[in-house]
């Protein structure tokens, strides 16, 4: 969220850490594609206009209804006169020009559209990266497009927020409700804006809040310290100091990660040392992974799975009716989406377990998207039930009995 002073202040920060300027940053390097679900007012659409001028990309935006056409989002017939005659052109919607320019492409209320118009879309953001015209024309993405998509939750059981296929194309990321101090905060900033006084408008503090200071340079994120009067810069992955000149520079409201519950430096890099000590090896990781998405599929089908055995939860039908339970089925596409985060945070230095914690965040958002979020089953919703299963599984810490040694013997066991 933007105030006057116009520095950005993220506000959807997930367990392990990441703003949501990182993670949109992250998916679009590593090439895919992001949905956006939470209520109206939270900053879906202000995240998307300043990633837009972090990674110095041209937005094309289409604000989406139930009266939306394909040919107002890939392109429509145009007539003009040529030599007396008249000609049959096609100008390009937004779809085509982020993918001619390279630029963003924004669907904003994607799933108002027609199941058929959003299927129509589907080889944009897939592996292919084309969309064919009307006249049989070829439009082949250049490298760098993105396609980002966002919709508000439907409540009404009869309809879904977005068709399968078109959901499995896209990682998913959920913005949540803001809670009523932030709300206040940025209410009130907003509601001075432009005013004649002789002060400054309120600080975070007069509401009970903290900011802290991120930064991105290049390919690396970065965290402000002020220590002794020194003022400087940590990579945000390795927590080292560095000599950098940030390019773009914003402010946080973090109630959620971890490092709000570690009240020091020794502290954190003493837990995350055990943690990481007793995390899955990358080989391990990416089988237990898929372990972990075959049971979830046949709870999703049958309502019952011999791994449950496995991972200690065979009571779990006493206390759950897990016949209720329908989540969007996963998926090579949300595994692999997984792991290139996975990677690729490893290989930039970032922990080991919140490398793993946050992969497999990325696969219980995408199966849990929307509407499936949020559906009860007896005590628990469907996304508090993935969530309970990734902790046996040991894919989330939850204790100090964390140790993943046991649950890979049992699965991998023939």
């Amino acid at each position: 969220m933007e105030l006057e002073d116009k520095s950005y202040i993220a506000n959807h920060i997930c367990y392990e850490g990441l703003d949501e300027i990182q993670r949109l940053f992250l998916a679009h390097k590593l090439n895919c594609h992001v949905a956006l679900d939470g209520p109206p007012g939270v900053g879906k659409t202000q995240s998307i206009l300043e990633i837009s001028k972090v990674l110095n990309l041209k937005l094309f935006t289409k604000n989406c209804s139930t009266r939306t056409t394909e040919s107002q989002i890939i392109s429509f017939p145009t007539l003009s006169v040529k030599d007396g005659a008249s000609v049959t052109s096609y100008t390009s919607g937004p779809l085509v020009r982020a993918m001619n320019e390279p630029g963003i492409f924004y669907g904003d209320e994607f799933n108002l559209l027609k199941e058929d118009v959003q299927k129509r879309l589907n080889s944009a953001f897939d592996d292919r990266a084309q969309i064919d015209r009307l006249d049989g024309a070829i439009i082949q993405a250049k490298t760098g497009f993105w396609g980002v998509i966002s919709y508000n939750p439907s409540q009404s059981i009869s309809s879904r927020d977005l068709e399968d296929s078109v959901a499995d194309r896209f990682i998913h990321f959920h913005y949540q409700k803001w809670d009523s101090d932030f709300s206040a905060f940025i209410s009130t900033n907003k509601a001075m804006l432009g005013l004649k006084k002789p002060n400054k408008a309120p600080s975070e503090k007069d509401f009970g809040i903290e900011l802290q200071t991120r930064a991105i340079s290049r390919d690396n994120f970065y965290v402000r310290f002020i220590h002794g009067g020194k003022i400087g810069w940590k990579n945000f992955y390795t927590g080292m100091e560095e000599n950098i000149q940030p390019e773009f520079i914003y402010r946080i409201y973090d109630k959620t990660s971890i490092f709000k519950k570690i009240v020091s430096e020794t502290e954190r890099n003493k837990f995350l040392t055990e943690l990481n000590s007793q995390c899955y090896s990358e080989k391990e990781f990416s089988r237990v992974l898929s372990r972990f998405t075959e049971l979830i599929q046949s709870l999703s089908d049958t309502g019952n799975s011999s791994i449950l055995k496995k991972i200690g939860l065979t009571d779990l039908h006493e206390k759950e009716d897990l016949e209720l339970l329908v989540v969007h089925p996963a998926s090579i596409r949300i595994e692999t989406s997984a792991l290139k985060h996975y990677y690729y945070l490893l290989e930039n230095g970032f922990s080991k377990y919140l490398s793993q914690s946050y992969a497999t965040r990325l696969v219980i958002d995408q199966i849990c998207y929307g509407q499936y979020r949020d559906k009860k089953l007896r005590e628990n919703t469907a996304y508090n039930l993935l969530n309970i299963i990734a902790r046996s599984f040991r894919l989330f810490a939850d204790n100090s009995k964390y140790n993943t040694k046991l649950i890979s013997e049992s699965l991998f066991k023939t």
